[in-house]
């Protein structure tokens, strides 16, 4: 039970008609990638064959929602690359958050802000 047979039962489930040569792409998209990020591209492929009309999901749809949707590498790839600018960055040593203003003011006490809710 290969690949493509995992992804002619995923076409069938999602009632997605899957031309041979998009078959061969997500083959390959799930060799380098993984086979659960592969099979979920079928249905999107299919939301996007069917919104240009189409009846069959052709490599050109695999490929513009595998530049949609990332896999788990390149999720993680771009975390890397972008983790100075997250909010949430974890603090130096001296407590400072680099890329991160520090607020401008003090921040609320908790319990003054209980008082302004109530």
């Amino acid at each position: 039970c290969g690949p493509s047979s995992s992804f002619s039962v995923s076409s069938q489930e999602e009632d997605v008609e899957v031309t041979e040569a998009a078959m061969n792409h997500l083959a390959q998209i799930g060799t380098s990638t993984s086979l659960r990020y592969a099979i979920s591209l079928v249905t999107a492929a299919g939301l996007v064959a069917r919104r240009r009309g189409a009846s069959e999901v052709e490599v050109a749809d695999v490929v513009k929602v595998y530049s949609l949707l990332s896999d788990v590498k390149r999720s993680a790839d771009a975390m890397t690359q972008y983790e100075q600018q997250f909010l949430y960055h974890v603090p130096d040593a001296s407590g400072a958050v680099p890329g991160v203003a520090a607020p401008a003011g003090p921040l609320p006490d908790e319990e003054e802000s209980d008082e302004a809710m109530e």
